[in-house]
């Protein structure tokens, strides 16, 4: 019998690659195939491992079994399992499969044990043969639309030969508000959804209330608390997502107590959370309204949180409450940013997502970037060089940890390591995955440059870090400049091949700064005479090269067309002169005027394009 189940589960595999296969052929899929086995064997025992090595495009297939997690998918893929029944997610979790990238493939699951089977906060995905059962939420799949602009004509999943809980009269297919959900306004009369709890010295009591802020009832909180610092008391609650909104706002009508009021967004499972602090220093209402970016970890949490796995909020209130201490809270909901912003804040805002495209456009296996956001761009090497000062960047503002930050440039090095290179330098475009040269491209001069930029930045910010710091030296002193100069004075701007160096080379004010303050800079092929060099390239300057019309160092007037008024004896001559201001030459201009009243004129002019 364990023959013939493993024969059976080889006869799947080798199907379900046929399938791939022959989709592949007719341009409907593209990518890699990664196997998951709860049971060993296979590419990952977990199915978000699988997951988080994906790329855009791949596939995952997953082995019969009980899957004891919740799987959050933030890329474009096909989730494919052996046998719709048998495969089970998020048992004991808020969601079981929580989507947010378009164009997510999920095929045969059993789905349950969760708030809801599939939730979906984006656009065209196929939700198809699975058994979505025994799930608490308003629905078996939901899809959330995204608060962007164009996305009310969101388009919707393609839902079919899906099994859904009979026991559920409600509709299957549920579409959740975005304009500032509630969280709790109470005005269901009812508080059952809160849960208390207090230490030894501290009691509580909870209740609904028509001292309200808006609507008809508000909740009472009513404490009592001996010894500030070891006892409190509170209510929490379980909630849905936090995805895609910026701050969480309350009513709080105060007691003047001078209590603490702590707001907490709590990972209930792993024991972890964030809070918000503030003193009740205030009778009456008051709104707070807190970004989510203010939240501070506690616990085992980190200081950046993954907004999606948020599945409670919590208040709690602390300090020598007096007895009969009583609190009012309504109207508890999640609400976008205003706009508009401060000029800081909407500047952190770009900055941030701009961090955010070199972080999660890439493949995580080698940290190759993307050169653009499309499933089928390659890697731009100098897209890396770029990501990895914005990974620097990013750890010195608070936005990645800096072991996550650390490990992922060590990785980006390690593949830059054994890649192909041509004297130090590297193609200027290679596959995401293996690292090979896509299309004809060439070994780029300035494309290494700006790599090494920031390969030198990493090394610099991570220099504690022994083999970061020993990996970024040896790439940059790998870089054979002398080799690019091609016995000129400038560096050629590539080498292919097919053709060998090129005869163009990087002369006048250009990107190419950086690329000769490298190559004067390194300590084992720097170009031979930097001064030379530097001079060669910089022999331009002190011309507005943009919007030159004739700087005369051509030794050359001849394009200049001179004229004079018909029968007004002005006329005109025009040579070149060294008599100049910039350079070795200028334009002599020689003219008379006639004896007419007026209207005598000459000139010369240059015919330029745009």
């Amino acid at each position: 019998m364990v023959i013939e189940n493993a024969l059976k589960r080889k006869l799947m595999a080798v199907l379900f690659v046929v399938a791939i296969l022959s989709l592949l052929f007719i341009g409907t899929a593209s990518g890699k195939i990664w196997y998951v086995d709860v049971n060993g064997g296979a590419d990952f025992t977990k199915i978000q491992d699988a997951i988080d090595a994906a790329n855009e495009s791949d596939t995952i297939f997953v082995y019969n079994g009980s899957y004891y997690e919740r799987i959050s998918i933030s890329k474009s893929f096909i989730l494919v399992g052996e046998n719709g029944s048998s495969n089970i997610l998020g048992l004991g979790s808020s969601k079981c499969a929580y989507i947010t990238a378009n164009n997510v493939t999920i095929d045969g699951f059993a789905m349950r044990n969760g708030d809801y089977g599939v939730y979906i906060e984006n656009n065209a995905c196929d939700i198809i043969n699975n058994s979505i059962v025994e799930n608490d939420g308003d629905g078996k799949v939901t899809p959330l639309d995204a608060p962007m602009i164009l996305q009310m004509a969101a388009i919707s999943p393609v839902l079919y030969s899906n099994q859904y809980d009979p026991s559920d009269g409600e509709k299957y297919l549920t579409k959740a508000d975005m304009t500032n959900p509630i969280i709790d306004d109470f005005e269901d009369a009812d508080v059952g959804d809160w849960s208390l709890f207090a230490t030894q010295n501290a009691s509580i009591n909870l209740s609904l209330s028509n001292n309200s802020k808006s609507g008809s009832y508000s909740m009472r909180i009513g404490c009592n608390i001996s010894g500030y610092e070891t006892n409190w008391c509170g209510v929490y609650r379980q909630m849905d997502t936090w995805v895609n909104y910026d701050n969480v706002s309350l009513w709080v009508c105060g007691d003047n107590s001078g209590n603490t009021l702590e707001i907490k967004l709590e990972e209930a499972y792993n024991g972890e959370w964030w809070k918000y602090t503030s003193i009740i220093d205030w009778s009456g209402w008051k709104k707070l309204v807190i970004p989510l970016s203010s939240f501070v970890a506690e616990g085992a949490a980190e200081s950046i949180y993954d907004k999606s796995k948020i599945n409670r909020f919590t208040l709690v209130v602390s300090g020598n409450s007096p007895p009969g201490s009583t609190i009012y809270v309504d109207d508890i909901r999640l609400e976008l940013s205003d706009m508009p912003v401060s000029d800081d804040d909407f500047l952190e805002m770009v900055e941030h997502a701009t961090f955010n495209y070199f972080w999660s456009e890439v493949n995580q296996t080698n940290g190759l970037i993307r050169d653009r956001s499309t499933p089928d761009s390659p890697c731009s090497i100098a897209s890396v060089g770029f990501g990895l000062s914005a990974i620097c960047i990013a750890e010195s503002r608070g936005w990645v940890n800096r072991t996550d930050a650390s490990d992922r440039i060590l990785t980006i090095f390690e593949t830059f390591n054994n890649l192909y290179n041509k004297e130090g330098f590297y193609y200027h475009w290679i596959n995401m995955s293996t690292g090979e040269r896509e299309w004809d491209c060439e070994v780029s001069s300035i494309d290494t440059a700006l790599l090494m930029a920031g390969v030198l930045h990493a090394g610099e910010h991570f220099k504690e870090n022994e083999s970061i710091m020993n990996l970024s030296n040896e790439l940059y002193e790998r870089v054979n400049w002398t080799w690019m100069l091609n016995g000129t004075d400038t560096i050629a701007m590539k080498w292919t091949p097919e053709e060998g160096l090129s005869s163009d080379y990087w002369r006048g004010y250009n990107e190419a700064m950086i690329m000769y303050l490298l190559a004067i800079g390194s300590p084992t092929h720097p170009v031979p005479d930097p001064k030379w060099s530097w001079d060669a390239w910089a022999s331009t300057y002190g011309r507005d090269c943009g919007r030159m019309v004739d700087d005369f160092e051509d030794n050359d007037v001849s394009a200049w067309v001179t004229f004079a008024d018909s029968g007004s004896g002005a006329s005109i001559d025009i040579s070149r002169s060294n008599n100049s201001k910039i350079g070795d030459y200028s334009m002599k201009i020689g003219y008379t005027i006639g004896d007419g009243t007026g209207g005598e004129r000459c000139g010369a002019y240059l015919q330029k394009s745009t």
